[in-house]
């Protein structure tokens, strides 16, 4: 089990937000369902999250290097810091998340609001929400403005 998945539902638990909030409602590509936990207080993950996140979050873990470069994932982010996304591709480069058609995907930012954008260098200074700065997917953010967005498409 993936232990982003595992720590974004603890954290969104803890904030008592209803499940079917990580699915996403336009998605013709995917099908998202809500995780069927009876109480999903009592879980410290999704049940499939292949299944049940349509989203992929900010990623929470930084290298040693990330962390000396000044990464840290507080509520002291920079408001134009992408928090969260439509699922992230998982491919690289410059592909838009599947969900919405590869279109574009809908953007939470860490001052609290969600833009439509047509690509993926929407993050601080043309950063890449999908990739961290070195072109990798599933890795570590480089530095302090660098956001990758995890999980990827499964």
């Amino acid at each position: 089990m993936s232990s982003f998945a595992n720590t974004t539902n603890v954290v969104f638990t803890a904030l008592a937000m209803p499940v079917v909030m990580f699915v996403c409602p336009y998605d013709d590509v995917n099908t998202w369902t809500p995780d069927p936990a009876p109480d999903p207080s009592n879980r410290s993950n999704f049940t499939d999250y292949q299944k049940n996140l349509g989203y992929s979050f900010a990623n929470p873990y930084p290298s040693s290097a990330a962390r000396d470069a000044g990464y840290s994932f507080t509520s002291h982010l920079r408001g134009s810091f992408a928090v969260a996304a439509d699922m992230n591709p998982g491919t690289g480069g410059m592909k838009n998340s599947e969900s919405h058609e590869d279109r574009g995907q809908n953007v939470l930012y860490a001052d609290g609001h969600v833009q439509w954008e047509q690509g993926p260098t929407v993050g601080i200074d043309n950063d890449n929400i999908y990739t961290n700065k070195l072109g990798k997917v599933i890795a570590s953010p480089v530095d302090a403005t660098d956001s990758v967005l995890l999980p990827v498409q499964p």
